[in-house]
């Protein structure tokens, strides 16, 4: 009954905490911290909340599909702009996606002031260690998930100025917390990961909890994300030689709906997107190019895509749905971070060792020939085709467009064509960075991303 008390009470602040009314009252925060670990835990273990509702807008914005004019009418109006990259968004001046990252965070923050108050013991600091280092895990992955949507992509010269995001480290919901930098929000997450790791166990007892295979994954993410590819490779290289699973696809059911199960052998961490009517599986069709960059022998093309008659649809998510797409941490996705590592530094041979142990696993028996790279720029341009290939709505297009639009070599311009209208989004341009829900920006002062 516990566990219900908090999840209503917290369900019901979430709720209340867009009035300002409720923002100028002060809170009892004793209603909705945890007092115990079997607490803790039971907070952490909160799915619904911690492990389902990932951002979507992302994939939604991205170029790996496209809508028939009519389906794009029945959309929301939130969805039909942010297909179109219209300057203007939440037109309700909420956005799900920021409020259920932050939700995590206060879940997280909850249970990391809750943990001040336990003496760790000799008896009880295997589950103590897990628990901090789990609460550590979702508030990283809460803040990169925000920080790749709302702020300016992470560049080097540019981050220490850059707006960030607020970064909450307290479960005070009254707390008003400014923007900072990008660079003190990746400051941030870096921290959080390196405090969480070596507190969690290799593999978790149920995918949905992090584990130190997760934390090492994501912090190779985030550090390929930064540009920093020694980091990256070295983290990388720690994910896989805890989990270096991969499926072979010859195994799977081409006829199946979906071929995919659930916390499969790849899965290190299960999460999934939030559903939206934009990127649903029967109407968000496949881009016709991308789709005919799968060769016939590669069992993708029959895995991840179902003809609908008048185009492809995707059915290839790992979480064995035809919605919620997964948006985990899993090792085909380390093996493409490190495969990158390794051609940014030049290490072509093992670059492409790596990108073969991967496809081998995806075509027909019989069938694959290794490939091999001419030099840096040949292994670059066939990896990160193959990441496209691989990682269709997981959340990662749309972060992938943003820090290689920063390299000339593979910026691209997206463009999409409704009823004869045509819309467009070139690189680097200020619409790749969502604003600030409009209703954050009235309550507390927040400074609105130029669009």
């Amino acid at each position: 009954m516990k566990r219900f008390n908090y999840i209503l009470i917290f369900s019901i602040l979430i709720f209340t905490s867009c009035k300002k009314d409720w923002l100028e009252e002060k809170s009892d925060k004793s209603l909705v911290i945890p007092s115990t670990l079997e607490d803790c835990q039971l907070f952490l273990d909160n799915n619904s909340r911690l492990n389902s509702r990932e951002p979507g807008i992302g994939d939604m914005g991205a170029d790996d599909y496209y809508k028939i004019y009519n389906d794009w009418l029945s959309a929301t109006e939130m969805e039909r702009n942010i297909y179109t990259w219209n300057p203007s968004i939440f037109v309700t001046g909420i956005s799900a996606d920021w409020n259920s990252q932050y939700e995590k965070i206060y879940y997280s923050n909850a249970v990391l002031e809750t943990l001040k108050k336990i003496n760790k013991t000799p008896s009880n600091e295997v589950q103590w260690n897990a628990v901090k280092g789990s609460a550590l895990f979702f508030r990283a992955h809460g803040l990169y998930n925000i920080v790749n949507l709302y702020a300016r992509p992470y560049h080097s010269t540019t981050a220490g100025s850059d707006l960030g995001v607020p970064i909450k480290l307290t479960a005070d919901i009254n707390e008003v917390v400014s923007r900072g930098t990008v660079q003190n929000v990746f400051d941030q997450i870096l921290k959080d990961l390196t405090e969480a790791s070596g507190l969690l166990p290799n593999m978790p007892d149920y995918k949905t909890r992090p584990s130190e295979a997760a934390v090492q994954g994501l912090l190779a993410d985030v550090y390929l994300t930064m540009g920093n590819y020694d980091k990256a490779l070295e983290y990388a290289n720690a994910c896989l030689a805890i989990n270096s699973s991969l499926l072979n696809y010859n195994t799977l059911s081409q006829s199946s709906l979906t071929p995919f199960t659930r916390f499969n052998n790849e899965v290190i961490f299960h999460a999934t997107q939030q559903a939206y009517g934009m990127t649903s599986s029967s109407t968000a069709y496949i881009d016709t190019v991308l789709l005919a960059s799968y060769h016939n022998n590669d069992l993708r093309k029959v895995l991840f895509f179902r003809n609908r008659g008048v185009g492809f649809t995707f059915k290839g998510n790992y979480n064995q749905s035809a919605s919620n797409y997964f948006s985990g941490i899993s090792t085909d996705e380390i093996f493409l971070i490190r495969a990158e590592s390794f051609a940014r530094k030049n290490l072509i041979t093992e670059a492409m060792s790596d990108l073969n142990k991967l496809l081998i696993t995806r075509w027909r028996s019989g069938t694959y020939v290794n490939m091999s790279a001419l030099n840096q720029a040949d292994a670059l341009t066939k990896i990160l085709s193959e990441r496209r290939k691989e990682l269709l709505f997981r959340g990662k297009r749309w972060m992938d467009l943003r820090r290689l639009n920063m390299d000339i070599s593979f910026a691209v311009t997206l463009t999409r064509n409704l009823n004869g209208v045509n819309f467009t989004l070139p690189p680097n341009d200020k619409k790749y960075v969502y604003p600030i829900p409009e209703n954050e920006v009235r309550l507390t002062g927040l400074v609105q991303n130029p669009r």
